[in-house]
């Protein structure tokens, strides 16, 4: 049962996800109620009153394990999914807005007169 233990754990290890179907195919693989490490605690009632100690150690890190696995795959899966972990922040305007413009006279009191644009003549008189 030892060495059962020790290759579910070597398998835990290198499991790798693709898709949030995937996870929660492994999930149900080895943590569900009808799972791997289920079946293990399941046998753990035949084994030896002197190897249960050692044995439900294993068997407890294994069962950790397996959830830390399944949640560290789904946590990179839902963090990668979309576009997160660029640092986009697709609420922002496409192009830089000003957030406000000078008062015309702050501009003529500083004497910053480019900025102002001549007044437009609505009528032209002919003489």
């Amino acid at each position: 049962m030892q060495e059962r233990i020790q290759q579910l754990t070597a398998e835990l290890q290198a499991l790798t996800a693709h898709s949030e179907q995937e996870v929660e195919d492994l999930r149900i693989k080895y943590i569900s109620k009808k799972g791997l490490v289920s079946q293990l605690f399941d046998e753990f009632k035949t084994v030896p009153n002197e190897e249960k100690r050692q044995v439900g150690q294993l068997l407890n890190a294994l069962k950790t394990l397996a959830t830390d696995k399944i949640n560290e795959l789904r946590a990179s899966l839902s963090a990668g999914g979309d576009d997160e972990g660029l640092g986009i922040d697709w609420s922002r305007t496409a192009y830089p807005t000003p957030l406000g413009s000078r008062h015309p006279l702050t501009i003529v009191q500083q004497g910053d007169l480019r900025h102002l644009r001549p007044p437009q003549l609505l009528y032209c008189r002919r003489t």
